[in-house]
């Protein structure tokens, strides 16, 4: 009672509600909240991406200058930074604006006045800030948009797709004179108003589209397995629009998901689901040597509120519900794991519970991947320590090799039919050919070199780099398939474009797109086909290895933006609305003291709370951004004969 007393007795104090409006440090003193660029001026100042000029003051009524403009477009819309060589005299090194400089060029938001200057100290004009605005998006612009300004004639050629685009978008209106005036010079509110509101145009990119939460434990929440399959959707299918929504929380069981059920499913407009559970479920702490009654009730009270998550589930109209049975827990004896974590029984435990998943999916008519079997079978073949495993020495997470493993089991149970990326099939002796999941054409065969024009439907499953951040260690997809064949065969089943030649003369042949080699091949191994999904110079890989890349590297975005969600969660169950750090941080004292297991949940949540739009504008952004590097290229494919 205590608590909530005091969650309430703050919560008339707090005018500021921390999700929907501002939580910024500082208001300028002269946009006052009735000012009417008030609410963006704010909400770029969340997320980082406007400071003032330290004196208080933001100056809404003055021109903002190229650089100004290009930071609050690439900080507002978290464009990841990205940075071109430069050699522009007016750009000074070490400067403010040069990081800035770079990652623009380098996106292709912005050019340079000239080749040697980039325009620093200039401000900018009206239709220059909505090309540069159209630029960043990953919106796709409508060409044809009809524009209907006054003063339609003054804008430049260049520039009229864009306003057209943001006209539609209702993200400029012009004036009340029906002008646009596209030479005029744009405020700094003026710039303010158009970038948060193409923010909010980027920010509705998957609505209507299929939304796919996975829901889960501190496995889930790791977010790799997540990770691989959220790359092999957008590579796959790159025409249709899936988000990946991460509903995992470290120590969760099905019943903390079902306290966090409306805000992980519901709010977030979740259109399928997958649920991975068990690991927490069958009380670790009770084995070996709790007893068969305490162990049966943990199964028994897992599967009671796996079938509640079920049921709710099936009666909010959420289809394509798939069961991921939990993973076992190692219980091998082998140099550098954990032996307090070994916990001999529990992997017979989770059997069970998998075992009561499956039985409630069928009764659902829910899909089951069984992560279960997978895992075990894979121990039983390596009883003894090996080079690579699958489970971190905690015994209980998948390493990153073993989050692979898991996301092959998943991949290829759910998308099987999908193993083919594309396939070019040519008679060099008829000079015909055939083609799957791809157009092709312009097939030229002269003077022995045979060329076509090939344009792919879809990309291979990316490469991921070792080692590309400190959190997942190691490479998942080469060193799974290296190391376990037999259980993972993924390019095999999964990552096929293929390319056969017949009717070739014997010798050595070389493969280029757009000029570029690929690989060489005899005229043997053409005439069976060659796979070149997983050659790194091939371009559908270096594309299909940005996407898988991008979403590591950024992990940590992820993780704090699900880190606050959680927390998030709690925060509005108990009546309590954060919008002030100080304010938090005495309710974390007061409800957490010193000595409270509980502390130190809350104490890391304070330095990332206040960061929260950044994070999570960062990590929708590369979500949305994993569609334009997914678009599959067209190329000028060469077959040549090298010896």
């Amino acid at each position: 009672m205590k608590r909530k007393i005091l969650a309430l007795a703050m919560c008339l104090v707090l005018v500021l509600s921390f999700i929907t409006t501002a939580h910024a440090e500082e208001l300028f003193e002269d946009v006052p909240p009735y000012h009417w660029a008030f609410k963006d001026v704010t909400k770029l100042q969340n997320l980082n991406a406007i400071s003032g000029g330290g004196n208080g003051k933001f100056n809404p009524d003055s021109n903002i200058t190229r650089e100004q403009f290009l930071k609050i477009l690439i900080d507002g819309f978290c464009i990841f930074n990205e940075e071109a060589d430069i050699n522009f005299a007016d750009v000074k090194s070490g400067s403010w604006y040069e990081p800035y400089v770079k990652t623009g060029i380098a996106t292709g938001i912005v050019t340079g006045k000239s080749e040697s200057t980039f325009g620093i100290g200039e401000n900018i004009t009206r239709q220059d800030a909505c090309v540069m605005i159209v630029r960043a998006m990953v919106t796709a612009s409508d060409a044809n948009a009809n524009i209907n300004f006054a003063d339609n004639s003054e804008i430049s050629a260049y520039a009229k797709d864009a306003v057209a685009f943001l006209t539609s978008k209702n993200v400029i209106s012009g004036f009340d004179d029906n002008t646009f005036r596209p030479k005029q010079l744009c405020t700094k509110a003026q710039a303010a108003k158009i970038i948060s509101s193409a923010i909010d145009v980027e920010n509705t990119y998957f609505d209507g589209q299929r939304k796919i939460v996975f829901m889960g434990d501190s496995i889930t929440n790791a977010a790799e397995y997540l990770i691989y399959v959220n790359a092999f959707l957008k590579t796959r299918f790159p025409n249709t629009k899936i988000e990946v929504l991460f509903a995992g929380d470290d120590g969760a069981t099905v019943a903390n998901m079902l306290t966090r059920y409306e805000d992980d499913v519901l709010k977030k407009d979740a259109t399928e689901a997958f649920i991975l559970f068990g690991a927490n479920d069958v009380s670790r702490g009770l084995y070996p040597n709790g007893s068969d009654e305490q162990k049966a009730k943990a199964i028994e009270t897992s599967t009671t509120n796996f079938e509640k998550l079920a049921s709710q589930l099936k009666a909010d109209g959420i289809k394509n519900v798939t069961v991921l049975t939990p993973p076992v827990i190692d219980e091998r004896t082998y140099a550098g794991a954990s032996e307090s974590s070994k916990r001999e029984g529990v992997s017979e435990g989770i059997a069970k519970i998998a075992n009561n998943q499956k039985e409630i999916a069928k009764k659902y008519g829910f899909k089951v991947v069984d992560l279960t079997t997978a895992t075990a079978e894979i121990l039983k073949a390596r009883k003894n320590s090996g080079e690579v495993e699958i489970y971190k020495t905690d015994r209980i997470h998948p390493n990153r090799v073993g989050h692979f493993v898991m996301a092959n089991e998943i991949i290829q149970n759910l998308y099987g039919s999908y193993g083919l990326v594309a396939s070019v099939s040519i008679d060099a002796s008829g000079a015909s050919y055939k083609s799957e999941n791809a157009n092709v054409t312009e097939l030229s065969i002269d003077e022995g070199v045979i060329s076509y024009t090939y344009n792919a439907k879809a990309l291979p499953m990316g490469i991921d780099t070792p080692n590309i951040t400190e959190a997942v260690a190691g490479n998942g997809y080469t060193d799974a398939e290296k190391a376990y064949p037999d259980f993972v065969d993924f390019t095999e089943k999964m990552n096929r474009e293929i390319i056969k030649v017949t009717g070739l003369a014997d010798g050595t042949y070389e493969i280029a797109f757009d000029g570029k080699s690929v690989t060489t091949a005899t005229a043997e191994e053409l005439s069976k086909g060659i796979n070149i999904a997983t050659l790194p110079e091939n371009p559908g890989q270096i594309k299909a290895k940005s996407v898988i890349d991008s979403y590591m590297k950024n992990y940590w975005t992820q993780i704090k933006v699900r880190r606050c969600e959680t927390r998030f969660t709690i925060l509005r169950r108990e009546g309590m609305i954060a919008a002030d750090k100080g304010m938090l941080s005495q309710w974390i004292d007061q409800t957490y003291p010193e000595g409270n297991g509980q502390r130190a949940y809350w104490t890391s949540f304070l330095g990332m709370y206040e960061d929260y739009d950044m994070y999570k504008s960062q990590w929708d952004r590369l979500e949305r951004n994993a569609y334009k590097l997914s678009q599959p290229g067209t190329y000028k494919v060469t077959i040549t004969a090298i010896s």
